[in-house]
């Protein structure tokens, strides 16, 4: 038999309580299953309350966060997965607060319903999307939620849209400085077809110089402060940087 099978056997009201949850335990590993019930039991004894009713705690909590924060507070059971794993010696991914995760993604995806009907932030898929969020953080928990934000449109924070506000304008003044005296050349202007291919060429030149650290803009731009600063605000370096390269291009663009 398997830990559940016995489990069901010797805790039926515990184990229907568990599945009134929609947590199904059937097809999981023994020792996954060993110590997602141990972490349920010891939440109900420390919240007091069956275990039936602890979904319904953590969604009234989330109910009462206003709704550009409830993707934020997913950070925080995040480093409490890790103190009750260290607690009770098991996997962070087998704790409460990781299964409690997963009914805040569930609350995220209803907050999105209401913004379904506007744009995505951009306008790639998910696919091309995660090489980008890969590239500036190794975290999956921010990579996810950077895909909720510029996929699906999940409202930022205030101090997060100032935030991209402030990165814009880097970037931009960035590219100004490089590509302005390129772009106002009047004899390559004489030829627009081939100008805009210059162009083109030229906004991709900064655009690596930036992302390879060169000597030419290093001292411009602290490009590991800033990634861990857009780390902080669930923003993507990289993908900013492309929308930077798309407006200068399409500036100048003849």
């Amino acid at each position: 038999m398997t830990y559940w099978q016995t489990y069901r056997q010797e805790k039926p009201e515990y184990a229907n309580q568990i599945e009134s949850l929609g947590l199904n335990f059937y097809s999981q590993p023994d020792n996954d299953v060993r110590e997602k019930c141990l972490s349920l039991e010891a939440m109900s004894r420390e919240m007091g309350c069956p275990i039936s009713n602890l979904k319904n705690l953590i969604i009234e909590e989330l109910n009462k966060i206003e709704a550009p924060y409830c993707l934020y507070y997913i950070d925080q059971f995040e480093t409490k997965k890790l103190e009750a794993a260290d607690e009770y010696n098991i996997s962070p991914d087998n704790t409460f607060f990781a299964i409690a995760q997963e009914w805040m993604w569930e609350r995220v995806e209803e907050i999105e319903q209401r913004y379904a009907h506007l744009p995505p932030l951009s306008s790639k898929n998910v696919i091309e999307l995660i090489p980008k969020f890969g590239l500036d953080s190794t975290n999956k928990l921010s990579i996810k939620k950077k895909i909720h934000i510029y996929t699906k449109n999940f409202p930022r924070p205030q101090a997060d849209i100032d935030y991209v506000k402030l990165i814009e304008q880097i970037f931009d003044t960035y590219f100004e400085r490089f590509v302005a005296p390129f772009a106002s050349n009047s004899e390559i202007r004489s030829n627009p077809q081939l100008f805009n291919l210059m162009l083109s060429a030229h906004v991709f030149q900064y655009w690596d110089k930036l992302t390879n650290k060169d000597d030419e803009v290093k001292d411009l731009i602290d490009v590991d402060g800033l990634i861990q600063e857009c780390n902080r605000h669930n923003v993507s370096f990289y993908l900013e940087l492309d929308f930077a390269s798309e407006r200068i291009k399409n500036k100048y663009r003849m």
